[in-house]
């Protein structure tokens, strides 16, 4: 870095260079946890590094981790200029490898860092803890798709949350952040059931499960799927329709198998009022095709498959049109589909061919003899006339 300074005369430029303050940093700081098929996996720190102005981390150990690495790689103009494990110094790098810690353990590191630019020194300290195994608590659950009412803390004791469902999205989202990626987290649906007047009765649901049972949840289940850094965060996809709750099981297993725990979360959504029904987010007077009526709930109900017309989504009463490809015949309330060979397509374009051909040529033949008719008529009628003609009023040629 230099400053620019200008003279008396405003004729000469100096430059003076100047000296710049630098805290030395640590360009490389990481963790590698030994895994039981021996690999390795890097542990994330808490806060992230680098921080800003942070010279302090932690990170955790999954169970199965009984070895780590530890990497530490100055920066340009840094030195590495001391390192302790618990309070020993580290006399070689090769120390920082396959570095064992007990179950519930921890291990406290101390890099000392200097400057080559000038006399500032930096400290950093690391804690690094190997979780128990047995745990069954979860870092973080959380509800993507509405609202969770109770507060999630990794050391809550709550078994039952309440959540409020968006009232513009199908599938409720639950998401579960593993404290230790040793642990078995697994999601289920418990119950379901239709809430507010249109609610059927025991008896109504036992004689007529189609007609009151919603085609969203009837065409679609449960999906998990796994997320996020090392895919420690399980998240559970779960139909819902309007007008409906839904209990969703969150079964934990600890990492040693030892522990099991159960969370329910209750989660409820709502949706349009008496005489308008729930299609694509809005309220509306009546459904369009390919789709019913359930009164039920007040929602627009998904015919199934290629079905135009339904009574609900096991019944249907007019399927919808063929194409050039497929055709759907209505069987047993719903449509089978029926594929056409790729070649009838080309036969079929050769008889329509064909016809468009033959009605060309017939409409040729037609006018062809149309005109042969009106030439012959014509000729006709010039020898009619020649005949009457007067023989006094003929021209002979002269001999």
């Amino acid at each position: 870095m230099a400053l620019m300074v200008w003279s008396a005369s405003m004729s000469l430029i100096v430059l003076l260079p100047v000296a710049k303050s630098q805290v030395p940093e640590l360009a490389t700081f990481a963790v590698e946890g030994h895994l039981k098929d021996g690999g390795k996996q890097r542990v994330p720190f808490e806060p992230a590094f680098p921080a800003a102005n942070r010279f302090d981390y932690k990170c955790y150990l999954d169970n199965i981790m009984k070895k780590f690495d530890l990497k530490v790689d100055p920066q340009e103009y840094a030195v590495l200029s001391a390192l302790e494990e618990d309070g020993e110094e580290v006399s070689s790098r090769s120390q920082l490898l396959g570095i064992s810690v007990e179950e519930g353990a921890e291990k406290i590191f101390s890099i000392t860092l200097s400057s080559t630019h000038s006399q500032n020194v930096s400290k950093y300290t690391l804690q690094v803890l190997r979780r128990l195994g047995f745990s069954t608590s979860l870092e973080n659950l959380g509800f993507a798709t509405g609202h969770l009412k109770e507060t999630f803390h990794p050391q809550s004791e709550i078994d039952v949350y309440h959540a409020l469902q968006d009232v513009k999205e199908d599938f409720a989202e639950v998401q579960c952040l593993k404290q230790d990626g040793g642990q078995e987290v697994w999601c289920t649906v418990q119950h379901m059931e239709t809430l507010g007047d249109g609610k059927p009765s025991s008896a109504e649901f036992t004689l007529f499960p189609e007609l009151y049972s919603p085609s969203l949840e009837t065409r679609h289940s449960l999906e998990t799927y796994y997320s996020g850094e090392r895919a420690r965060t399980v998240n559970c996809r779960v139909p819902i329709d309007t007008w409906r709750e839904v209990i969703i099981g969150v079964n934990i297993t600890s990492a040693d198998k030892t522990r099991h725990r159960h969370l329910q979360l209750i989660v409820r959504r709502d949706g349009c009022r008496d005489d308008s029904f729930f299609y694509a987010g809005r309220c509306i007077l009546h459904c369009p095709v390919f789709h019913y009526e359930q009164r039920f709930n007040w929602r627009c109900g998904a015919c199934g498959h290629n079905c135009e017309f339904c009574v609900h989504f096991a019944k249907c009463r007019r399927c919808r049109l063929d194409t050039a490809l497929k055709r759907y015949e209505l069987n047993g309330g719903s449509c089978k589909t029926i594929h056409v060979h790729p070649n009838k397509v080309y036969f079929f374009a050769s008889c329509y061919l064909g016809a468009a051909c033959a009605a060309l040529a017939g409409i040729y033949l037609t006018f062809a003899l149309w005109s042969a008719t009106s030439r012959s008529a014509e000729k006709d009628i010039e020898g009619t006339e020649d005949e009457q003609m007067p023989l006094t009023t003929r021209q002979f040629p002269h001999h």
